[in-house]
């Protein structure tokens, strides 16, 4: 069954963007998204009822890049306090989620190198964000971890509780190599830098307009190694033209990239443990063909 706007974010809809015309649902997720038409214009309306998710980080950081079209700007941020949610309000733009376009696989390699391009500019420009601390902020305070492997340590032993079918699989075999790095990725990773530590394809827009991709969605940010979500990509764009033209321009080692792969090829199956019914030797990442067992076991070997 479809969720539906709650009566309390409808009127707040009305009183700042007009009366509501229409509503269509985006998506199918933990949290409602809708295309609200109303008035005044087209707008996305999301409930964001996932307590890890901060949209009000998420819209100070947006504020940030108020002319750059790589990022969707966040309008409205406000508290549902009696849902225990947040209402967001940002532009509509017309354009199919990512995860679909690489589905179908029907696009040039002129393309890919075009989307390419625009992942290593959003990567690039969030890192130039000044932070402070290694980990996750909460509550617009800085992270309390004094290093990135310290906060890498304690995420992997949090995810480890959460999926203990994963665990029994490879949990040991991710640690083991996790721990022989430490040394250098302390060496490498000495300033924290901001980074979007959710890049899956859902969370990109292809623009109709002119087939650029557009970040509409950054649920997880950490401050750490820039080099992270150029690993998670590998994983969401693997085996296709996107991945070979991203690591193309990558300027990070290699093993960091690999590392990171794995890494979050872990977190999303301990995720799948929680929410999805799909067998663990099954399930694979929004918009791919192979397994994240397959994808975890093979960047592991490379390291």
């Amino acid at each position: 069954m479809q969720k539906k706007l709650s009566i309390v974010a409808r009127v707040i809809v009305e009183r700042k963007l007009g009366t509501i015309q229409r509503i269509e649902p985006l998506s199918h997720t933990n949290n409602i998204v809708c295309c609200v038409t109303t008035s005044q214009g087209q707008y996305v309306v999301k409930e964001i009822v996932d307590p890890t998710v901060d949209a009000f980080q998420e819209k100070q950081i947006l504020n940030n890049f108020p002319r750059e079209n790589w990022f969707r700007p966040i309008l409205h941020v406000q508290l549902l306090a009696s849902r225990g949610a947040s209402l967001v309000i940002a532009p509509y733009v017309k354009g199919e989620s990512f995860d679909k376009v690489l589905s179908r696989g029907s696009y040039s390699l002129e393309q890919a190198n075009f989307w390419a391009k625009d992942l290593n500019r959003m990567f690039c420009r969030l890192k130039t964000i000044p932070v402070e601390g290694f980990g996750r902020p909460r509550n617009h305070r800085a992270p309390s971890f004094r290093s990135w492997t310290a906060f890498l340590n304690w995420y992997l032993e949090s995810q480890r509780k959460k999926g203990p079918r994963l665990a029994e699989m490879r949990y040991q075999r991710l640690r083991r190599v996790f721990e022989r790095l430490v040394l250098s990725l302390d060496d490498q990773v000495r300033t924290p830098t901001l980074v979007a530590a959710d890049v899956n394809a859902r969370n990109f827009l292809v623009v109709q307009l002119d087939n650029r991709l557009q970040m509409i969605h950054m649920p997880v940010i950490w401050h750490g190694d820039p080099a992270l979500p150029y690993g998670e990509m590998m994983i969401h764009l693997h085996d296709t033209s996107v991945a070979s033209k991203l690591l193309e321009l990558v300027d990070y080692p290699m093993w960091r990239i690999h590392f990171y792969a794995a890494f979050s090829a872990y977190v999303i199956l301990a995720f799948a443990e929680r929410f999805v019914s799909t067998p663990l030797n099954k399930v694979t990442p929004w918009g791919g063909r192979r397994t994240l067992l397959q994808l975890l076991d093979e960047h592991l070997d490379m390291l």
